[in-house]
């Protein structure tokens, strides 16, 4: 069976990083091309690092020179930013232009990479979604609205190029060692937390190495559509900062925004309206879709996820009842 080269946008973001080490522990991986527009990845014999844009009509060539099979697309933008013309840019007209010249390029497999932010946090949702769910994003919340426009035009491609594998993994919270999120180092840095009175907020917690296991099965098993990522265990937000041994204090819902966007605006903290809407309302995908088709299922609890990420962080993690 030949080995495959494989592409990797955004592969010093933290998945990416991830799942770049993960392809190459692997045999059947000959080699790991990564983009980015900046470097700050390890030498290794089948890696290559090459700098560039998500937009550049130069990925053509990259993808044909390099003889690549397989593409992973993990380059967008979290945080919103002061130019948001720049952020859509990025994370949607960089992602129609990544499938354009990996189809042209005869990429046989494209993943891109989605979030449960295409669903938003909302009162009235009720029980996990599934992939047949329509986003519905929450207001105000750029990430989770360029990841639905994107997975638009990723649909458009499965439908004019049904003989390309093209994958959209909507992912839960992914936690790990190499997790460096600023939304959560930051609020740990404050004395104390903050939540909205009567919260609700929870997710399902997944592993890194769980969630790049995922995506190099769907590669493998050259599978089309939307797939969720999900862990096995849902934690609470307030589970979350209890775990971490972190106090914290309630509010109602208008004075907390009105703090969020205080720490936002001298920052001290990052937020967007998704994850201040997560404080308040629980964001659940059922990840039996993936398991069935892969025949793999995520096995690390929220603890022991948890307790890797606080040891990375050298934080103190409340000892388990």
């Amino acid at each position: 069976m030949r080995k495959q080269i494989v592409a990797i946008t955004g592969v010093n973001g933290y998945i990416g990083s991830v799942l770049k080490e993960f392809l190459l522990k692997r045999d059947d991986i000959e080699k790991v091309i990564g983009l980015d527009i900046q470097d700050n990845s390890p030498e290794h014999d089948r890696y290559r690092y090459v700098k560039t844009d998500v937009r550049s009509k130069k990925l053509h060539s990259i993808f044909t020179d390099h003889r690549v099979t397989n593409l992973f697309h993990f380059a967008f933008i979290l945080e919103n930013i002061s130019d948001k013309d720049l952020m859509y840019d990025i994370n949607v007209n960089g992602t129609e232009n990544v499938l354009h010249e990996a189809v042209a390029a005869g990429v046989k497999s494209i993943m891109v990479a989605s979030s449960i932010s295409v669903f938003g946090a909302w009162k009235s949702t009720s029980g996990p979604h599934s992939e047949n769910d329509n986003p519905h994003p929450n207001e105000g919340d750029l990430y989770g609205l360029h990841k639905t426009i994107a997975e638009g035009v990723c649909e458009k491609y499965m439908a004019q190029y049904p003989s390309a594998s093209i994958i959209i993994i909507r992912f839960s919270g992914v936690f790990g060692p190499h997790l460096q999120s600023k939304l959560l180092l930051s609020a740990l840095k404050l004395p104390f937390a903050v939540l909205p009175c009567n919260s609700r907020g929870a997710f399902q917690i997944i592993h890194e190495e769980e969630a790049a296991q995922i995506c190099y099965l769907a590669m493998k098993n050259g599978i089309s559509g939307i797939y969720h990522a999900a862990g096995r265990e849902t934690i609470t937000m307030k589970g979350l900062y209890e775990l971490l041994g972190k106090k914290y204090i309630r509010l109602p819902f208008r004075m907390l925004k009105l703090f969020a966007k205080t720490a936002s605006k001298i920052k001290i903290a990052v937020t967007n309206t998704f994850q201040i809407e997560l404080l308040r309302y629980p964001v659940l995908i059922s990840g039996n879709k993936t398991f069935e088709k892969l025949g793999y299922s995520p096995c690390k609890s929220a603890f022991d996820i948890i307790k890797e990420f606080a040891e990375a962080h050298r934080i103190r993690l409340k000892t388990k009842k």
